[in-house]
């Protein structure tokens, strides 16, 4: 039987798949785009990489990835980061924001979370005129403008019944447009947003049964060592209520193990029930 001959050929690398837990020297034979093979024995192609002496793996996924412009793109996909979005913050005017990446040719797939801080912005700080998309590059330069007239009230302020609606119509709007889910910075605003907007955020994502990704409200706040898991405790329990995906965006403060504990004893429940959407990784997406 003559070698199987692919459109492109790596070969020699040390291929690691965490899916199949294969971590082994290997060759590598793609065809139309598509790994068709992945074996010891002698392939060629019309294109060929020596791998030798280096991983050979899927792209990796980055869920916190603030770096959202071109330049930095380019920087990690020399990290293998071949998927980069930023969840934890998100953008406003998400419609506007595909159009604008999509403009700009990034070279990374992409995607973003609605953001409740940029949504709150938009209703308590109605002085920062927002003409378009924002997210971590170009949203901190509204967030500053916010404080010129003394109050930061997207930070500080709470809302009342009609600025709730108000901007949980914000993020449903940018979840209709084809946002992945809701992104929450609690912990810049852990004085302004009540446990009930928290809690309403996370049910307008699960209402396109999307997620929600949470800096939790006492993030890098050590001085009490039972904050950290009461911050997680407030949002595992909305999610577990609402049968919601959550991503803990940090894990390292004091308690992270209390964090991991709880979160390794659902996913055991989980498997007990017979569910399989439920998954555990230190500070990664259940």
């Amino acid at each position: 039987m003559g070698t199987q001959h692919y459109d492109l050929v790596i070969s020699n690398g040390r291929v690691i798949d965490p899916e199949t837990m294969l971590d082994a020297v290997r060759n590598v034979g793609v065809s139309d785009g598509r790994i068709e093979a992945i074996t010891t024995d002698e392939i060629s192609g019309d294109e060929a990489i020596d791998a030798t002496g280096l991983v050979v793996a899927p792209g990796f996924i980055d869920t916190h990835f603030h770096a959202v412009d071109p330049f930095a793109t380019k920087l990690s996909l020399r990290d293998g980061t071949t998927t980069g979005m930023d969840l934890e913050l998100g953008a406003l005017h998400v419609g506007d924001w595909y159009d604008k990446k999509a403009e700009e040719g990034w070279q990374v797939n992409y995607g973003t979370t609605a953001s409740l801080n940029f949504a709150r912005l938009a209703v308590h700080d109605p002085e920062v005129d927002i003409e378009e998309p924002i997210d971590f590059s170009n949203g901190p330069s509204y967030l500053n403008e916010s404080a010129e007239d003394g109050v930061q009230g997207w930070s500080v302020t709470r809302s009342d019944i009609e600025q709730m609606n108000q901007v949980m119509g914000l993020l449903d709007e940018d979840l209709r447009q084809g946002a992945l889910g809701i992104g929450v910075g609690a912990a810049y605003m852990a004085r302004g947003m009540t446990s009930y907007e928290q809690f309403e955020a996370q049910r307008t994502a699960a209402r396109y049964d999307r997620l929600a990704a949470i800096h939790t409200r006492y993030h890098l706040s050590s001085q009490t060592p039972t904050e950290a898991p009461i911050a997680f405790d407030e949002v595992l329990t909305n999610a577990m209520l609402l049968d919601a995906p959550l991503i803990l965006c940090h894990d390292n403060d004091y308690g992270w193990w209390e964090n991991e504990e709880k979160l390794r004893l659902l996913a055991r429940r989980a498997i007990t029930c017979g569910e399989s959407t439920i998954r555990t990784m230190p500070g990664r997406p259940w």
